[in-house]
């Protein structure tokens, strides 16, 4: 008797749990991350030596800890700023790109064009950011900013 009671509790607490749906796991964005290739021409190429007269050693931007704000960073040649949405699925989308407007040398122009037009999703793997275009290539990698390879 009592195993029957406790089988058809069992059942009972089978048939009423609730089925959650598994939540997507997007990787952590948030960070401090540097540029270490670009896509030019198609191709997905490492960042050389910055330029003799580069007011930073390095194209780099900081991700707050939110799906919805504003990212900080640098190119070689200016600060810089953009809003972000974070979105189901790894989506992201970029506005408001803007800069302290020193003249950009080609990684500075490659990098805001990519940002304000071709980025339409992200990956995280490996201590490596990878901003994707449409295409599911890699427009943008970047490596962890804390942790330089």
């Amino acid at each position: 008797m009592i195993n029957l009671l406790l089988a058809g509790l069992l059942l009972f607490g089978i048939g009423c749990s609730k089925d959650e749906p598994e939540k997507e796991e997007d990787s952590a964005i948030n960070g401090n991350w540097v540029v270490k290739a670009i896509s030019i021409s198609g191709e997905l190429t490492n960042i050389g030596a910055p330029p003799d007269n580069a007011s930073y050693s390095n194209i780099s931007i900081t991700i707050p800890d939110t799906t919805l704000g504003s990212i900080n960073g640098n190119t070689f040649m200016n600060q810089i700023w953009v809003s972000f949405e974070i979105k189901e699925h790894k989506h992201i989308s970029f506005k408001d790109y803007g800069g302290s407007r020193c003249a950009e040398d080609s990684w500075g122009i490659a990098f805001a064009d990519h940002i304000r037009s071709t980025i339409k999703k992200f990956d995280v793997s490996n201590s490596e950011l990878h901003l994707i275009d449409s295409l599911d290539n890699t427009v943008i990698l970047f490596i962890d900013g804390l942790n330089k390879n």
